[in-house]
């Protein structure tokens, strides 16, 4: 798959590594979809230092902390979109004896259900042949941090969704 002209979806895109990842695939003369959710200034900012509109790239703001927010988000995204990159996340560090049940719920939906909602209206709406996902994981999944109960368990939940998901699509349809 050719980075150059292909249009790419990034989550949590505005700052830190979202924002690396933005300017590196423009950078290799992709079209940028810069999503965010609290972050609309540096979404802003990373846009115009992006070369704005007329250089193909968007924004997109959406909550995804609510997975359900998740198909309608889809009508304001370009269908020749053919890279996702699950880059949104929350990190709460909490123990089990001092996690609570919103808290855990929370990880859960933007760690987990969210990447796993975003695969499947990607794969349904988006029309280039070949497909990509990219869910971006960390050390949480090989080594658990005993301050970190529900986070640690949500990006293992998606780590496995990634394996299966990269089961189950055709070749032409890969998840990393």
């Amino acid at each position: 798959m050719e980075i150059a002209d292909a249009s790419v979806l990034i989550t949590g895109a505005a700052q830190r590594i979202g924002a690396v990842l933005a300017r590196t695939f423009a950078a290799a003369g992709a079209r940028v979809v810069i999503h965010c959710n609290h972050s609309l200034a540096p979404a802003k900012e990373l846009l115009e230092e992006l070369g704005g509109e007329n250089a193909g790239h968007s924004l997109l703001c959406c909550d995804l902390s609510k997975p359900e927010n998740i198909p309608a988000m889809f009508n304001d995204i370009p269908r020749d979109v053919s890279i996702l990159v699950n880059n949104a996340s929350t990190f709460n560090r909490q123990d089990i004896l001092h996690e609570n049940l919103s808290t855990a719920r929370e990880q859960f939906d933007l760690n987990f259900w969210t990447p796993v909602e975003l695969m499947r209206n990607f794969y349904q709406h988006s029309i280039p042949p070949e497909l990509a996902v990219v869910n971006l994981l960390d050390q949480a999944i090989v080594k658990t941090a005993a301050d970190s109960f529900s986070y640690s368990l949500s990006k293992k939940a998606l780590a496995e969704a990634t394996r299966c998901a990269a089961l189950q699509y055709p070749p032409t349809r890969r998840v990393n």
